[in-house]
């Protein structure tokens, strides 16, 4: 990634990088979980430092209420599970990178 103070020349390429990077991050064959974990938190808070909103949809906060069957929620309920979606979303990635190996069973 490229830094240059203030200036955003490469704020693009830092977006394409920082979103690439996360989405593909794979536990290493002889990467403890938590060597892999720090890597996976340290990639989510570059996208979001960058702005990045990674895990964040339309519909996710209201396909977890249709689930709850929570026909008029309070503005409450939907920030809540808007934040529950998105805390989903990272976690599935986790396990995606997870390594097949060690715990391809529980996977």
């Amino acid at each position: 990634m490229y830094s240059n103070g203030e200036d955003d020349t490469h704020l693009g390429y830092n977006h394409v990088i920082a979103i690439t990077n996360y989405y593909r991050i794979q536990q290493e064959r002889y990467q403890s979980l938590q060597e892999y974990r720090d890597q996976f938190v340290a990639y989510r808070k570059v996208c979001e430092q960058l702005g990045i909103k990674v895990g964040a949809s339309e519909n996710g906060g209201d396909n977890i209420l249709k689930r709850m069957k929570i026909t008029n929620p309070m503005q409450q309920q939907k920030d809540d599970t808007e934040k529950k979606a998105i805390e989903e979303h990272h976690a599935i990635l986790f396990i995606l990178g997870a390594d097949k190996y060690k715990y391809g069973k529980q996977i």
